[in-house]
């Protein structure tokens, strides 16, 4: 008995190597899809900005790593990883002509936090 690449997916028959090919190629389509990043704004002061926070992500990026290097404290290293996630989501906000998709390629927490509601409401990204 020898073993079939991917028959548990094609219902128990032999794949192809065409549709293993063509398996790949879509897989990878929809991965690109994914991480496309949203159209860039066309004001010259956002762009500056999402430099400048892209920039900050960086260098909390790099202080974690230092940090996790040298055996520091895992609450600080969890605390410079999230403050280098939230700066680099909030970057792709700025940086993002459609702001609302900026923000829907947020991570979750991240995107729960520019979403909720006020006491006055919200209508950010209703649409």
């Amino acid at each position: 008995m020898t073993y079939q690449f991917g028959k548990a997916v094609s219902g128990g028959r032999p794949i192809t190597t065409d549709e293993i090919r063509d398996l790949q190629v879509e897989q990878l389509q929809a991965l690109r899809r994914q991480l496309a990043r949203p159209e860039p704004t066309a004001d010259p002061l956002d762009r500056r900005l999402a430099e400048e926070l892209g920039y900050s992500e960086r260098l909390l990026a790099m202080a974690e790593d230092e940090l996790k290097r040298r055996g520091g404290p895992p609450a600080v290293v969890r605390a410079l990883h999230e403050a280098a996630t939230v700066v680099e989501d909030v970057a792709g906000v700025v940086e993002a002509k459609d702001r609302c998709e900026g923000v829907q390629r947020a991570s979750p927490e991240v995107k729960r936090r520019l979403l909720r509601d006020g006491a006055a409401g919200n209508g950010i990204c209703r649409r």
